[in-house]
């Protein structure tokens, strides 16, 4: 059963700048969740992250920056280091 609102002393702009909140609230919510998942990640989706090229990302892994495993015949990294060297990406740049 859906509730009613009655709305008498909201504005047009009060009114979108509450949606607009509610919104950003959802989606900062959902992107923290997708952060703290413990899953590996493909080389592709560690270059998107921290926006770097594949020669950057080769150069991360010969350094010790990143460390990726082999999970059969493939390359894959461990999200929660990728993430915690993305913040540190990001601290560095503030």
């Amino acid at each position: 059963m859906q509730e009613e609102i009655i709305l008498t002393t909201a504005t047009k702009e009060s009114l979108i700048s509450e949606i607009l909140k509610g919104v950003k609230d959802l989606l900062k919510e959902s992107q923290d969740k997708d952060l703290t998942k413990n899953e590996w990640l493909t080389s592709k989706e560690v270059q998107t992250l921290l926006k770097i090229t594949p020669t950057t990302l080769w150069n991360y892994d010969q350094r010790g920056i990143t460390t990726p495993q082999k999970i059969g015949n493939r390359k894959r990294y461990h999200r929660p280091q990728i993430i915690a060297l993305l913040q540190r990406k990001q601290s560095n740049r503030v």
